[in-house]
């Protein structure tokens, strides 16, 4: 952790940002590491961020596409979400997610520096545990919400929508051409031993039978994906990484206590990797 924190210190300060670290707490994910962090405002004031960064462990990144999952985590941070605030300062609309302050694409030093929603009383949902309707419904409305400021840039920009949309699912994809050549032998002998064993624990021959049917060609999902993105007349540009370990929500009152059914009036996620849970959105 030590060594995680001197390369971003080393970072920030050549990058002239106003942005102290706080003592180190163990917040490691499999793919990436979360750092809490204050940064100066125009106030003078100090706003709690988060730092999310890849970690360093070579053999790691070896048998994990990392590096272009979190240049495809940049590429909407720095690319794709710009846009969208366009479009909703014109339509005076507001669908907040995290301010992004800052990016570093310095490979083995990767980091993004986030607004920490926790300081405007927003909770992570409890981890690996499924949502209710009611919050089921407002995370989807707010999903719905970022796919409709895809839609308005598709309308009102076409040629900036296009330009997105090819670093995406054209030849220049920063994460599914990466990952038809990326070396993840480790992450996938593991998943074909999983799926043998899971095999093994089913009986009636006839479920079996559909379950190796459906696995077959699984190998080709890549291509799978790309022939999907590639039909229809319309496609939505939206960071792809939303499910219940990374939905955040907020309480009209102040009972943060998740696990009863509760109407909620917001939703955000934010995109941490942490697999403890302890900073994970």
């Amino acid at each position: 952790m030590k060594r995680i924190q001197a390369k971003i210190c080393a970072a920030l300060e050549e990058m002239k940002l106003p942005i102290k670290l706080l003592p180190a707490k163990d917040v490691g994910g499999s793919i990436g590491v979360v750092l809490s962090a204050e940064i100066c405002n125009d106030k003078g004031e100090d706003e709690p961020v988060v730092i999310k960064t890849t970690p360093i462990d070579v053999d790691l990144r070896k048998n994990i596409p990392i590096t272009p999952m979190v240049k495809k985590e940049m590429l909407f941070y720095g690319k794709v979400l710009p846009e969208y605030e366009k479009i909703q300062a014109e339509l005076k609309r507001k669908c907040v997610i995290a301010k992004c302050y800052a990016i570093n694409d310095k490979y083995d030093n990767e980091f993004l520096v986030f607004e920490d929603l926790r300081s405007k009383g927003f909770i992570k949902w409890v981890p690996d545990t499924p949502v209710d309707f009611d919050h089921a419904v407002i995370a989807m409305r707010a999903l719905g919400r970022y796919h409709g400021c895809s839609l308005v840039v598709q309308l009102r920009n076409p040629e900036t929508f296009e330009d997105l949309k090819k670093l995406i699912t054209d030849k220049n994809d920063v994460f599914l051409d990466s990952s038809f050549d990326y070396n993840a032998d480790g992450a996938r002998h593991y998943g074909i031993e999983a799926f043998k064993k899971f095999l093994k624990c089913v009986d009636d021959d006839n479920k079996k039978d559909k379950i190796i049917k459906m696995s077959n060609g699984v190998d080709e999902y890549l291509h799978t994906l790309r022939s999907l993105w590639s039909r229809g007349e319309k496609c939505v540009i939206i960071h792809g990484d939303y499910w219940t370990d990374n939905l955040l929500f907020k309480y009209q009152v102040n009972d943060f206590t998740v696990n009863e059914t509760k109407k909620t009036h917001d939703s955000k996620f934010f995109i941490l990797q942490d697999r403890k849970g302890n900073a994970r959105y």
